[in-house]
């Protein structure tokens, strides 16, 4: 990670790489495992680049970002902040459906009423967002973006150089009139993806007039 981090500083490069670690337990009470060793010296390391000047005598300014999933690290170019992302491999968070062989109506009625909800009970927005990005071919370098021209819903807008289309996602309970008419003005080549229950039929329908909607 040092190695690619001075060599893009060096020549301008836009190189990228990955690290892998199992999250193996150390008797560092401060770093307790080899993972969390890993991220500090790479914050190290970009905060010691950080404090230098780059050629051409801009500074340069550093950032991170925690969400789940492998550990992918991603260098923008010289002139851009450095930063990194970190993924921990988890569960997903969308319900596995139990097959159910028995006679008891009750108990599959029972099934089917938790199935009402795709996602598992404390789901987790950005653990989500991630997975959501997988499912639609969106890789984890891919850019993330908050839009701030909806004001009354969250949406991130997902993009990739590898894609000509935008990935939109709203993980909000409901929403708002507004945002529907805001997103009227989207490209049409826009892909959003929210909630079911956020969404009546009649916006539905008043969506996919204006991008390509899929509901989780």
């Amino acid at each position: 990670a040092q190695a690619v981090l001075e060599l893009n500083k060096e020549d301008g490069g836009n190189r990228r790489f990955i690290l892998v670690q199992l999250p193996e337990a150390t008797d560092n009470p401060q770093f307790l495992t080899i993972a969390e060793i890993g991220k500090e010296r790479i914050r190290r390391v970009i905060a010691k680049m950080t404090a230098e000047k780059t050629e051409d005598g801009r500074p340069m300014t550093a950032g991170t970002q925690d969400a789940l999933l492998p550990s992918s690290i991603t260098r923008p170019p010289s002139s851009a902040p450095l930063g990194f992302k970190v993924f921990k491999l988890a569960s997903s968070q969308f319900r596995a459906w139990r097959n159910y062989a028995g006679d008891d109506t009750g108990e599959l009625e029972t099934l089917f009423s938790q199935a009402e909800t795709p996602l598992v009970d404390g789901w987790q927005p950005q653990a989500l967002l991630a997975e959501v990005m997988l499912i639609e071919g969106f890789p984890l370098d891919s850019a993330l973006r908050a839009l701030p021209q909806f004001r009354h819903n969250a949406i991130t807008e997902v993009s990739h150089e590898a894609f000509t289309h935008k990935l939109l996602v709203c993980l909000d309970a409901a929403i708002a009139e507004q945002t529907l008419r805001d997103l009227a003005a989207a490209p049409s080549a826009s892909v959003l993806v929210c909630l079911d229950s956020a969404l009546s039929d009649q916006a539905k329908l008043h969506l996919q007039d204006c991008v390509t909607l899929k509901v989780i």
